[in-house]
């Protein structure tokens, strides 16, 4: 089963990585968007109309695929001190 979505996902062009964890009765796949994607609300949209259409392909017994979406964000500060006195800064010599 895990295969068979991942094989579908990849038709995607603005999927970036594809990286999947399969155990007995349960497989979890995690999707990341390349990072020029701009229309992002549309490629998710593509994805959950995508596991709806593989849903219908799954063995008898195989709980339809489920979309959770994750949003994570990183957050990134860049300081620089200079130092314009004749003396030295506290506890440099």
């Amino acid at each position: 089963m895990t295969e068979k979505i991942e094989r579908e996902l990849r038709q995607i062009e603005e999927i970036a990585k594809i990286r999947s964890s399969s155990r007995n009765n349960s497989s979890v796949i995690v999707v990341g968007l390349k990072a020029r994607v701009k229309n992002i609300d549309e490629v998710w949209s593509q994805v959950r109309d995508l596991l709806a259409d593989v849903a219908t392909q799954l063995p008898p017994g195989a709980s339809a695929p489920r979309y959770d979406e994750l949003v994570s964000k990183a957050y990134t500060l860049i300081t620089a001190l200079t130092w314009d006195l004749p003396t030295p800064p506290n506890g440099c010599n």
